[in-house]
């Protein structure tokens, strides 16, 4: 892992469940909660809710294996007594997802500012509500013995009051 071996100082983003090491701190920063996105003429794109049956019928661009956004998928799926999607394409590079978001009918879950721009621009919708549970801790994780420089320091502290 790059930050333990000190080539990156410091992580900003999904943390994890477990923490990935005992040489790392995770500190939450907020909750970011993830929406079913679709393209905007996307059969479902118009309802305000849709039942879990019905988005496991549908196919996904998913979450890397291991990361917090795919266990928070596969758990929504597991939590209503459901198998989990089995056509997906697993996929972490957001131009990719949103172009495949574009091209097809198939369903991404993101965050809503991942994708603030094709939503406004008409291009992508968002199901009316974050889908339940699956809401991530978004945060910082550095190594335990980290000393951040005066520079560093002062970038912690405003992310800190963005809170």
């Amino acid at each position: 892992m790059p930050l333990l071996n000190a080539q990156l100082d410091l992580i900003v983003g999904a943390l994890r469940k477990p923490s990935p090491s005992i040489g790392v701190v995770q500190e939450a920063l907020f909750e970011d909660p993830l929406f079913v996105v679709l393209r905007h003429e996307h059969p479902l794109s118009q309802r305000t809710s849709v039942s879990p049956m019905e988005l496991a019928q549908l196919d996904w661009i998913a979450p890397r294996q291991g990361t917090p956004a795919r266990a928070a998928f596969t758990g929504f799926f597991q939590d209503e007594g459901i198998t989990p999607p089995e056509h997906v394409i697993e996929c972490s590079s957001l131009i990719a997802i949103r172009s495949l978001l574009l091209e097809s009918d198939r369903a991404a879950l993101l965050p809503a500012q991942q994708v603030a721009l094709e939503i406004k621009a008409g291009q992508l919708a968002l199901m009316p509500r974050p889908l339940m549970g699956t809401s991530r801790a978004i945060g910082l994780t550095v190594r335990k013995d980290w000393q951040p420089t005066l520079v560093q320091e002062r970038f912690l502290q405003i992310l800190r009051v963005l809170r």
